[in-house]
């Protein structure tokens, strides 16, 4: 996922970067289609991410399968 830094302040000492994800940043001024675009945009993002994270989850599984295999003997 992309990020965006900005810097915030948090005392009176100095800035520390903030991480917002760019798909949470509002842009103003946009038009109907637009931000139409921009909501099926946010919705395949987050079910791009979604199919990751799953992807990764069997992937494990399946590397924890042929671990099992190895060490079992067959």
């Amino acid at each position: 996922m992309a990020w965006l830094n900005a810097p915030v302040n948090i005392d009176a000492v100095g800035r520390v970067p903030r991480h917002l994800p760019v798909a949470r940043i509002a842009i103003p001024g946009l038009y109907s289609g637009q931000r139409a675009v921009d909501t099926e945009t946010h919705r395949s993002l987050d079910n791009a991410r979604t199919a990751a994270r799953q992807l990764e989850c069997e992937a494990e599984h399946a590397s924890d399968a042929l671990l099992n295999l190895v060490f079992s003997g067959k």
